[in-house]
């Protein structure tokens, strides 16, 4: 990923102080500046948990966007932190941060990037000379950073308009703050398919566990084969035996908008929750398999006792080792 900055600046927008704090000149991005900005910003086009939105078009950012010229960046940026900071004075919820605008070129497409670094805090130390020597004390910082999580962040492509959406806020404001029509992030598309088709498993057969272990196999491979979840195919190879309960799957998927839903992810790494599942009994014990095991007799075995009861026999264990 090659990425060409053009201008970045910091806006303070800290509540408790009661303003915020403009910054009148670019940030210097020397080289470990840079690579923490480039890594933020790789990662929102990479991460399944990020949005693919598109503009209210009525919306004032989406004006300012179709209006904006590079010599407009400093009063653009300024303009971004009034808006944040306003609603945050607001909303008493919403953390305090540092909000990082750039604009840079990435594969030759021009964009606008807006990232929120909300504040944490930290312990340090602070030391204090007087005639006796050195006194060591800890102090709490307020205002820093995470090097390698945000939770709130925008990219604009300038010449298509298209929005890469992160907001992982308990409010989840950023599609109301910035007029935009949020649409969910790949992870959660997984999750709302994976809900429906459990809750379809749970009303149709007594023992869940083989089905839904079956779902999560063929999830897995296709993120595994082609680095997408085609819904329906998946759909149709869990329930390829029970085809009423197909059908009802597919009715609720359809009601939900899921139908045709081709699920493409832009991380791969989302398939390693799918190749392992954890049963849990109702009396405390706990069993982690590989996904596909759990269809071999083989090795692991599960029978319905005439009591209604639920017998799991695991086979040809060379070894225990005690964790």
């Amino acid at each position: 990923m090659s990425i060409t900055f053009h201008n970045t600046i910091v806006h303070v927008l800290d509540t408790s102080i009661g303003h915020y704090i403009l910054s009148s000149k670019n940030l210097a991005l020397e080289d470990e500046i840079e690579a923490f900005i480039t890594k933020h910003i790789g990662h929102l086009f990479e991460s399944n948990e990020v949005a693919r939105a598109v503009f209210n078009e009525e919306g004032e950012l989406f004006k300012m966007i179709k209006s904006y010229k590079e010599e407009d960046f400093y009063q653009f940026s300024c303009k971004i932190a009034d808006k944040f900071f306003q609603y945050m004075l607001n909303d008493s919820y919403i953390k305090s941060g540092d909000v990082v605008v750039s604009s840079f070129t990435r594969n030759q497409e021009n964009f606008l990037g807006i990232i929120k670094l909300n504040y944490r805090e930290a312990f340090t130390h602070q030391m204090d000379e007087d005639g006796d020597g050195v006194a060591t004390s800890l102090i709490k910082q307020r205002s820093i950073f995470s090097s390698n999580k945000i939770d709130e962040a925008l990219l604009i492509n300038k010449d298509s308009y298209e929005v890469w959406l992160l907001d992982k806020s308990k409010e989840k404001y950023l599609a109301q703050l910035l007029e935009i029509e949020n649409h969910l992030s790949i992870k959660e598309k997984l999750v709302v398919v994976e809900h429906i088709t459990n809750e379809v498993i749970e009303e149709h057969f007594t023992n869940p566990v083989e089905v839904i272990t079956t779902l999560k196999s063929n999830i897995a491979e296709h993120i595994f084969e082609n680095s997408s979840v085609p819904v329906a195919e998946v759909i149709k190879e869990t329930f390829k035996d029970y085809k009423e309960v197909e059908e009802e799957c597919m009715q609720k998927m359809e009601q939900c908008g899921f139908k045709d839903e081709q699920i493409v992810l832009t991380n791969p790494k989302e398939a390693k929750k799918y190749i392992s599942h954890k049963l849990k009994t109702n009396t405390g014990v706990e069993i982690k398999l590989p996904t596909q095991m759990i269809h071999d007799i083989d090795f692991i075995e599960f029978i319905n006792e005439p009591n209604g009861t639920i017998s799991i026999v695991l086979k040809n264990i060379g070894e225990i080792i005690n964790k």
